[in-house]
């Protein structure tokens, strides 16, 4: 899936997945931290152990799911080498 099809779909809830992903497989919880890049652009970096990513758009819900899309992408691409997650979703 490509990160900008459409990561703020709203039928897809980015942030609760992740978060249900990291409880079920690492019994944690993602940390977001937010900047602001430009005046009218938000970055988002979400860390989940040794794993990061970043989004960025327009506004902070915005950037969050995007960063919170990205990282689980992420994971989901590195589950498919190994029995890293467990996702049941």
């Amino acid at each position: 899936m490509n990160p900008y099809q459409n990561p703020n779909d709203s039928q897809k809830n980015w942030v609760g997945r992740l978060q249900k992903l990291a409880q079920q497989n690492f019994k944690c919880f993602p940390q977001y931290e937010f900047s602001e890049s430009t005046p009218r652009l938000f970055d988002c970096r979400v860390t989940l152990l040794d794993w990061q990513a970043i989004g960025q758009d327009t506004s902070k819900p915005k950037a969050k799911r995007m960063a919170a899309y990205l990282l689980y992408q992420q994971l989901e691409s590195r589950s498919q080498d190994s029995e890293l997650l467990n996702d049941e979703s």
